[in-house]
């Protein structure tokens, strides 16, 4: 707090603009760190089940109940901390504050890929924006699907509704080419 109060001055005076730039940057970095080790932490508390302790079905609604998360946040939060634990080039530039948890997000999204594409996207993400990271994980998620047998590419077909709660329904489809001319 002193740091802060000393950077940030007292009362409503703000220090130099570059000072204040740069703690600023210091301290995003230690949220990367933190938020790294908390999420390698949730890995360790999701494999041994201790949420159950807690009469938690699952540690998502753990986490919705007892850190008070949303329930999209909560099950983010524990897909990303699988892949991390899953991919150590991309965990430990976060664990450093290298990349943002923004970038690492994005790049968890590109599941299965080798270890040289995590390289790539996490020197892209020390560097880039996350809009110019996410482009990347597209281009990555189009190759691999390029790869794919036909009879792969099938099972993820489907449909889903979700009711928005105001009189209206949001339709999601994933369909064939052949099935979306038709439609």
């Amino acid at each position: 707090m002193a740091l802060a109060t000393s950077v940030l001055g007292a009362g409503n005076q703000v220090g130099a603009g570059s000072e204040l730039g740069s703690w600023l940057v210091a301290q995003a970095c230690g949220a990367c760190s933190w938020e790294a080790a908390w999420l390698a932490a949730l890995v360790r508390f999701d494999r041994a089940k201790q949420w159950a302790a807690d009469g938690a079905l699952s540690c998502a609604d753990w986490l919705i109940g007892r850190v008070r998360l949303g329930r999209s946040t909560a099950f983010e939060k524990l897909r990303v901390a699988h892949e991390l634990a899953r991919r150590p080039v991309v965990a430990e530039a976060f664990a450093a504050g290298g990349i943002t948890y923004c970038a690492v997000r994005e790049i968890t999204r590109a599941v299965g890929v080798d270890p040289a594409i995590d390289e790539v996207l996490v020197e892209l993400a020390r560097t880039a924006t996350v809009l110019d990271v996410r482009r990347a994980v597209r281009r990555v998620l189009l190759l691999a699907e390029q790869d794919r047998e036909p009879q792969e590419r099938q099972a993820t077909r489907g449909v889903r509704m979700v009711a928005n709660g105001d009189g209206t329904t949001r339709v999601h489809a994933v369909l064939s080419d052949l099935e979306a001319a038709e439609l």
